[in-house]
């Protein structure tokens, strides 16, 4: 309570207001909602965009013909990827002893040829090795489902 002299007036108490209560209008869930709506929202229109730019840049209309586009696209721009890809495996490519001829396949010894390729020559003696082993690997399975049908 403090008490307060003005020029000419008596003494007068005056009491401090009480403060009205808080207003929580917070809605913890609903909060949550709206971040999670907006931000689906974002991402939606951003790939939606992202796709209708790609298919009018490339004028392509469905996704076969974007397929079809990209295998030229890449025929054309890594001949040599694209002979690796479609070539057919020769003797030349496995050398004796480096795959066993059994029917399942040692990943532990293709992840360790792997890191030697890697540790020996960096990335493009790691990719010819890692296209070696996916056509090992492919031959063993097409042999395993040869004599199991």
């Amino acid at each position: 309570m403090i008490l307060r002299r003005r020029a000419g007036q008596v003494l007068r108490r005056i009491r401090p207001r009480p403060l009205p209560p808080p207003q929580d209008t917070f809605n913890a869930p609903l909060y949550t909602f709206k971040a999670f709506a907006i931000a689906t929202a974002i991402v939606v229109s951003t790939a939606s965009a992202s796709v209708a730019g790609v298919m009018a840049y490339l004028d392509v209309r469905n996704t076969t013909e974007f397929a079809a586009r990209m295998r030229t696209c890449v025929a054309q721009s890594m001949p040599i990827l694209t002979a690796k890809i479609y070539r057919r495996p020769t003797s030349e490519d496995d050398p004796p002893g480096q795959h066993d001829s059994s029917t399942t396949f040692d990943y532990d010894a293709a992840q360790q040829r792997l890191a030697d390729a890697f540790d020996k020559g960096g990335f493009d003696p790691w990719a010819e090795a890692a296209a070696r082993e996916l056509e090992a690997e492919s031959e063993i399975e097409r042999a395993r489902k040869h004599t199991t049908s």
